[in-house]
């Protein structure tokens, strides 16, 4: 009480900070963060959100995880459809298991690639399970099944990371979430934005707790800077390709 005493009463004393409460309003949610500096505020104002360009979204809920998903190392290797391009073609395959995306550690850019989930005939098994069981599943947004995008982990107490998953994958409904830009170029840009250290900064303005959730990624401030989209590409792939061996190794 005496600190703010002294701040209403210096304000130059170093921790006295001063905001239109207006200038909240542009930071979706609108939160008092009174600490957003001029640059935060203008980036929320001036820019498209992420969800304008693509959206965030869940995926599969198996109702019985411990029933329908392994460690990749527990099954046999001929068994795994790696690089299925859709449903289609895991169908077709014959593979019972698939590779799946459900958070994990902190990292960058490529890896946490350790699932795998049991989707045999598009999930046959994990229909069966729940008309006999009653167990809770879903299976949001099958048509971007194995396609290419973006995951993270959702929930985390430090930084968020943000990875390329390429063709094959399914993904978890609240663990592993995932985006799908419009084209392999703007996948490469976004993911820069993402595992930018501003969009960290942005992330404790439209969500502070430990769980980030797909609304709060949609509201991300978006930019498109063509003087620098070939060069961010570049980037960006270079550390997809070292993220990648490191991981495989």
């Amino acid at each position: 009480m005496t600190g703010d005493l002294e701040a209403l009463a210096d304000p130059g004393c170093g921790w006295s900070y001063r905001r239109d409460a207006s200038a909240f309003g542009v930071i979706p949610g609108s939160p008092i963060a009174y600490w957003a500096s001029d640059a935060v505020i203008k980036a929320f104002a001036t820019n498209n959100t992420l969800g304008a360009q693509s959206k965030a979204r869940s995926g599969l809920k198996t109702g019985n995880n411990d029933m329908f998903l392994r460690e990749w190392h527990e099954v046999g290797v001929s068994s795994i459809g790696i690089g299925m391009s859709d449903t289609v073609a895991a169908c077709a395959s014959g593979c019972k298991w698939f590779p799946y995306n459900k958070g994990g550690e902190y990292r960058n850019w490529y890896g946490n690639r350790s699932l795998v989930v049991n989707y045999a005939n598009d999930g046959e098994e994990i229909r069966l399970h729940s008309r006999i069981s009653g167990a809770s599943t879903c299976f949001t947004s099958s048509d971007y099944y194995f396609h290419e995008g973006i995951t993270w982990t959702a929930l985390t107490s430090g930084r968020n990371s943000f990875r390329f998953s390429p063709d094959g994958a399914i993904f978890d409904s609240n663990k592993g979430p995932m985006l799908y830009p419009q084209t392999h170029s703007l996948l490469l840009y976004t993911l820069a934005l993402l595992n930018a250290s501003t969009n960290s900064l942005f992330i404790t303005f439209v969500n502070p707790t430990l769980s980030l959730q797909n609304g709060d990624v949609d509201n991300l401030p978006y930019t498109y800077c063509n003087d620098v989209f070939e060069t961010v590409l570049g980037l960006s792939n270079e550390n997809i390709q070292i993220s990648r061996v490191d991981w495989t190794s």
